[in-house]
Order: structure tokens, then C-alpha cells, then sequence
């Protein structure tokens, strides 16, 4: 039987290793798609069952061209994914979905009042 730190061990490297290759994947795709060059992936977050993986990202562009972006994303998932499995060998690829980071604009949020609680 595994033993559950060994299989959280794995399944952390497992979400490492698909950001980072998305990451790289990302970047491939920029020469075709410039808008990719804004993207930046933060994290992912593996389902469970390994079936599913979230792919989080960042871009400081604007909310229309993030939204045009997403969606572009959106349509290229299955490549990507895809292309996932031709970089690195893993039994199982998950499907893979996109989301949008909140985490930074909370962050830049709190700064932003941190810095005014100073200035007072």
C-alpha cells in the first residue's frame, strides 16, 4: 500500500512538472500566437484522482484582452495537453483547464493598502 506522504510527494511533482512544461509549452506557442507572450503560468492544481489538472495564469493585460485570451487558451487545451505528453513521459496525461490567477490582483490589493496605512 503507498503511504500517503509518498503518494503527496508525487502527486506535488507531478503538478510541478506539468506547470513547468505548459510554462514551456506557452512560450513555443508565443512565436505562432503573440498574445501567449503575456501569459504567465503561477501554478497548477492536480484533481484528486490525477484525472483533471487546473492551470493557473497571470497576465497584466487589460480585461478584453484577457478575456480574448482565455478563450484562446481555452481552444488550444487539447494541444497543449497533447503536447504535454510528447515532452514528458507519464502514463497518464489529465485533461487540463485554464484559469485566470486572482491571487496576484488580491496581493497588489493588499500592498496598495498596506502602503496607505503607512503613509496615515
Amino acid at each position: 500500500m503507498v503511504q500517503p506522504a509518498a503518494h503527496r510527494v508525487r502527486h506535488l511533482r507531478k503538478e510541478s512538472t506539468i506547470r513547468k512544461t505548459v510554462a514551456t509549452i506557452l512560450q513555443e506557442l508565443a512565436s505562432d500566437i503573440p498574445l501567449l507572450s503575456h501569459v504567465t503560468v503561477t501554478r497548477a492544481s492536480l484533481a484528486g484522482d490525477g484525472r483533471t489538472c487546473t492551470i493557473f495564469f497571470y497576465t497584466a493585460l487589460d480585461k478584453d484582452e484577457t478575456m480574448e485570451l482565455a478563450k484562446k487558451i481555452k481552444t488550444l487545451a487539447p494541444r497543449i495537453r497533447k503536447m504535454v505528453l510528447d515532452h514528458v513521459k507519464m502514463r497518464y496525461v489529465p485533461d487540463l483547464t485554464f484559469a485566470f490567477d486572482r491571487q496576484y490582483e488580491k496581493q497588489q490589493r493588499l500592498e496598495e493598502l498596506f502602503r496607505k496605512m503607512k503613509t496615515e
